[in-house]
């Protein structure tokens, strides 16, 4: 069966995602009216959707998904589906069943989460960031440490204090240098 849609292209539609009974409710459309060739409408009024088959072979757990399944789900970015491919591998490569294999991920997943000296780097850099962020803030809005600041290291002439009344105003200021 084909249905023709606001494009007029033929869309086939195969029988293991409309089931025959369903497709013969399907409206068919001429080209008189727009708004008909734009939407096709399902009735659904006497027959339900799904059926209950339908709903018990639904796989609806990542374990119990078969690989090709579980590969498109993980490549979408679901973690779980990751963890359930490498637990996969691992009875795969190490020739064990499915409860072993998972205490060797538990064991990977536990070496994984250690601190790791390889790692220093980047907390070092993300604790000189909020330092040097801690400490920049009360130079440039903070007026008594802009005006120690500018004595012992600018030496640039201080407004008014009509200038600096205000924590914007300051940092007006200490932005100039």
């Amino acid at each position: 069966m084909s249905l023709r849609i606001a494009s007029n292209k033929a869309f086939s539609l195969s029988s293991k995602f409309l089931r025959p009974a369903a497709a013969a409710r399907w409206t068919s459309f001429d080209r008189s009216s727009r708004k008909e060739r734009m939407f096709a409408i399902r009735d659904f009024s006497s027959q339900d959707p799904v059926t209950i088959e339908d709903a018990k072979a639904m796989r609806p757990t990542i374990p119990t998904m078969d690989n090709e399944t579980l590969t498109i789900v993980a490549n979408m970015g679901n973690h779980e589906a990751g963890c359930e491919i490498l637990k996969r591998h691992i009875m795969s490569v190490d020739n064990v069943d499915y409860a072993e294999a998972s205490l060797k991920f538990q064991e990977i997943e536990k070496v994984n989460r250690a601190f790791d000296i390889r790692t220093t780097p980047y907390f070092a850099g993300i604790a000189i960031g909020a330092a040097t962020t801690a400490v920049s803030l009360p130079m440039v809005f903070y007026l008594p440490t802009a005006k120690w600041f500018n004595e012992k290291y600018v030496t640039t002439d201080v407004p008014e204090a009509v200038d600096l009344e205000t924590f914007l105003e300051v940092g007006s200021w200490t932005w100039n240098w």
